[in-house]
This record gives structure tokens, sequence and C-alpha cells, in this order.
């Protein structure tokens, strides 16, 4: 099952991002579009205490973040936030470590994945997809055709 823990240390992983920015972004991404606040009517802020908590699996996020999770206004937030707060950083070297690793959960246990994790995983796709179909490719002649053995780039770009 894909906990908020899972999602969460699979992340810090592979941005770096210290626990606490990492859970408070990915809170925000719900308690920001449905403006809810704590007790106190502040914007909510899990601190170091309560990361370590929701990290390690021994508490659950707050209830009303998780009934947020589906409502229409968080997930139209959604791509964009991810895409500005976390896909910009993951480092590109553990992208497909990350991107495995998520695709090894949802094949075990797809009916319980959350859909903001699959629009995250949707989103860092995409990237990986238009990375590589605009790197350069390279191809070198073998001398059986009238090529001269030296290396060409060939240009590739898709759009996604």
């Amino acid at each position: 099952m894909l906990t908020f823990a899972k999602l969460a240390n699979e992340l810090i992983y592979v941005t770096k991002l210290t626990n606490e920015d990492l859970v408070n972004i990915l809170l925000a991404c719900v308690y920001e579009p449905l403006d809810l606040k704590d007790k106190n009517g502040n914007p909510y802020y899990a601190g170091k205490g309560e990361c370590s908590y929701l990290l390690k699996g021994k508490r659950d996020v707050k209830l009303e973040i998780q009934r947020g999770t589906s409502k229409k206004e968080v997930i139209d937030h959604a791509e964009a936030y991810f895409e500005r707060f976390i896909v910009s950083k993951i480092l590109p070297s553990l992208l497909n470590d990350f991107l495995e690793n998520m695709r090894m959960i949802i094949t075990y246990d797809s009916s319980s994945v959350p859909s903001m994790a699959l629009i995250l995983l949707v989103k860092v796709q995409s990237r990986v997809f238009t990375a590589k179909c605009s790197e350069p490719q390279v191809g070198t002649s073998n001398g059986m055709d009238e090529g001269s053995g030296v290396t060409k780039f060939l240009s590739l770009r898709t759009e996604t």
C-alpha cells in the first residue's frame, strides 16, 4: 500500500530536501487550495516532531488533509504544484530509480494508490520522456555505407 510515509521517503531520497521541507511541501499541495488552517487559524505547518512521526508511519496525515486529496480544486492545483515544488527538485541521476520504485509499488497494490501520487508519477514520467527525446542521439557510420566513419549527432525532438 502506498502510504504518505512511503511516498515522502522516496521523494526525500531523490530530491535531497530536508524531511521537514518535503513533508510540508506535500501537505501544502492539499491545504493551500482548500485554505485549511490549524486550531489557531494559522496555515498548517508540520514541525520536526510531527514530520518524524509521519515519515515513520507512526501517525496518519490529518483527516481533513486526507479527505482533501480527492477534492476537485486540489486535483486541479496538483499538477502545476508538483511541477514547481517536487518534480523540478528531483535529481536527474535518481529519476529512473524513483520511477521504478513507484511502478513497483503501484504494480503490487494498484487499488490503494492515491490520485495525488498518480498525478505526481505522470508528471515525472512526462519529464523523463521529454528529457530523453531532447538528448542528442549519436550514430556512427560502420563503414558499410558511404559514411565517413565520423560520429554524427542526430536530432530527435518530441513534444509531450
